[in-house]
């Protein structure tokens, strides 16, 4: 597991199918996207948006990747 990967997976509040999230998120680095983008993104959902949801509504890590 890459450290980007790891803050990601260490900030996303809901923790599920971490294999399926590192797929994800390794599929999305090989297409050029940039892991500062995508953690600054969650960065801003955990503050807003998510801080009012409950959890169970909150997407899966791979989903939201």
């Amino acid at each position: 597991m890459n450290s980007e990967f790891a803050s990601f997976w260490k900030l996303y509040p809901r923790k599920r199918e971490k294999k399926d999230a590192e797929k994800a998120w390794n599929s999305l680095m090989k297409r050029g996207v940039k892991s500062d983008s995508i953690l600054s993104t969650l960065q801003d959902r955990v503050r807003t948006d998510w801080k009012r949801w409950q959890p169970e509504f909150i997407p899966y890590p791979a989903s939201f990747l």
